[in-house]
């Protein structure tokens, strides 16, 4: 995944997130993270930006998972908002 493809999906999931597109916005979101994690690792700051996005798209839709043990930077981005 380059960086144009994760700014570009990253910009599409706000606008979807403001459309009140919030499923749609998740279904972005969980494929950009499962990309950056195959591609990036999961303690990478493009993939922890994708965790915090995904949260808070998460929050709209009134859920919120519980994810397995992750890093503490893992963590910590999770936590964060």
């Amino acid at each position: 995944m380059n960086s144009y493809v994760e700014a570009t999906a990253h910009n599409l999931g706000v606008s979807l997130n403001e459309l009140g597109e919030h499923s749609t916005a998740r279904a972005l979101r969980d494929d950009a993270l499962t990309r950056q994690r195959t591609a990036l690792g999961s303690d990478h700051p493009h993939t922890l930006a994708t965790t915090r996005a995904l949260r808070w798209t998460l929050d709209q839709l009134g859920k919120r998972p519980s994810e397995p043990q992750r890093s503490p930077r893992w963590r910590r981005a999770w936590d964060r908002r």
